[in-house]
């Protein structure tokens, strides 16, 4: 028996968007978006991008749209939204306590 080389693509990168979400009824933009978080995600789907960030990946300028096709994706249940805070120091986390009071970006959790 012999050992197999791993099976690796050197491809260019690209991000699955499952048929339930390309053919909901919701904008371009949308759709867009859930495969620029994809992209963000990691092996649980969790994603921590900026508004800012999401917004220059989809060559937007209006950061508000970018919240219109959040709200559609939330909408469908193609992805979940959850608070994130911060301390004066930097540090991150999902509950809000006494020592991280900021509210900082949001974190998503996308869902296929």
């Amino acid at each position: 028996m012999t050992d197999a080389a791993p099976v690796r693509y050197v491809g260019p990168v690209f991000a699955m968007v499952p048929e339930w979400v390309l053919y909901a009824d919701i904008s371009a933009n949308a759709v867009r978006l859930y495969a620029v978080l994809r992209r963000f995600a990691d092996g649980d789907g969790q994603a921590w991008p900026t508004r800012r960030l999401l917004a220059d990946r989809m060559r937007l300028k209006d950061r508000r749209r970018v919240d219109s096709a959040l709200d559609e994706l939330v909408g469908i249940g193609a992805l979940a939204m959850f608070p994130r805070w911060r301390s004066a120091s930097g540090e991150i986390v999902e509950g809000w306590d006494k020592h991280h009071p900021i509210r900082t970006s949001s974190g998503y959790e996308v869902r296929g």
